[in-house]
Formats: C-alpha cells, structure tokens, sequence
C-alpha cells in the first residue's frame, strides 16, 4: 500500500512513457508475481496515486476507494479493504513460572558462601596436585 505519486502511469492497462514507472511495474507484477488492486482514482486531480499491491488476490475483498475527506483531510482519498485471514489460536500448554520474589535468598546466599568458601579452601590442594581430600 503506499502513495506512489505517478501521475504519468495510467491504471488499469499501466501504460507511460516513463521508463522508470515502468521499471516499477514490470519489478512488482512480472518480478514478484503482485497485481495492483485500485481501479479508481484516488487523488483529486483524477490519478490513480494510491496503490494497493497483493501476490494473494483472493485474500483482498471488498477493495473500495473512499469520499475526499472522508479518511482524513487530503488531496488523496483513503483506500480501505479487507483482508481475509482464518487466524486460529491454539491453547498454550501450562508452563511452570518461578516466583523469584518468594525465593529463600539467604538460603541460597548462604550456599552459595560455603561453595566460594570450599574452593578457595581446596584451591591450593589442587594445585599441588591433590584431587581427593578428606575433611
């Protein structure tokens, strides 16, 4: 969808004798497939300048060109439609979320103190070789 401001590119047959309009068309319709869905003028002087591009066609029904004014204050004329899509929802599976803030953080704390406790301990009786002590 966008306002393309071609004034010199006639709709429906895309006929100019600008090369890069026709670029343009040949790029979205031959290139990726796409049709332009506007058929009536949309710009107050009588262009087509507002287009409407779909590879899907029968997903776009009820393509209509509004009012002057009748979408906001403009030179250009809204364009509405709609787009038909069978959007389905599946249910999500329950996932188990923590509570961090019902956490015992001393607790862990407190372990995590001992742990950094015992490696320093046992640091440098592994460095000199020994991988099994008794305490």
């Amino acid at each position: 969808i966008g306002d393309l401001n071609f004034p010199e590119l006639k709709w429906p047959d895309t006929s100019t004798s600008v090369n890069l309009h026709k670029s343009f068309i040949d790029m979205f319709t031959d290139e990726f497939g796409h049709t332009q869905l506007i058929d009536l003028p949309t710009h107050k002087g009588g262009n087509i300048l507002d287009l409407a591009f779909t590879n899907i066609s029968d997903l776009i029904t009820d393509v209509r060109v509004l009012g002057h004014n009748e979408a906001c204050k403009s030179d250009h004329f809204g364009i509405d439609f709609k787009v038909g899509l069978d959007v389905s929802f599946r249910k999500m599976e329950k996932r188990e979320v923590f509570n961090f803030s019902k956490a015992n953080w001393r607790g862990i704390f407190s372990i995590l103190r001992i742990m950094v406790e015992v490696h320093l301990y046992l640091e440098p009786w592994r460095a000199q070789g020994c991988d099994t002590i008794m305490l």
